[in-house]
């Protein structure tokens, strides 16, 4: 799973290096298959308590910081900035 995919990708990378189907993924983070798919399409992204979940079925391994929006981002430093040193730089995100 390369630095430079989308969380999305590396989401779907993910699915297919676990040798699961796409249902018992969507299953298994609490989600429909078609809410999974669009993740893993660039279509949307998860709310953060999904984003939450997929860091915990992954592993760490697609952070929910990873999912995070520029605006989210923004956000997160204004009200913390020492948090903005834990953040993944804007470039590796989707």
């Amino acid at each position: 799973m390369g630095k430079n995919q989308t969380p999305g990708e590396r989401l779907a990378a993910f699915v297919v290096a676990t040798d699961i189907s796409a249902a018992k993924a969507a299953e298994a983070i609490g989600v429909t298959g078609a809410a999974l798919h669009k993740w893993t399409h660039g279509e949307g992204r998860p709310r953060p308590e999904m984003r939450d979940r997929i860091a915990r079925w992954t592993g760490g391994i697609i952070p929910a910081a990873d999912w995070m929006t520029d605006e989210e981002r923004a956000a997160v430093e204004a009200v913390e900035p020492a948090l903005s040193d834990t953040l993944p730089p804007t470039s590796e995100v989707a």
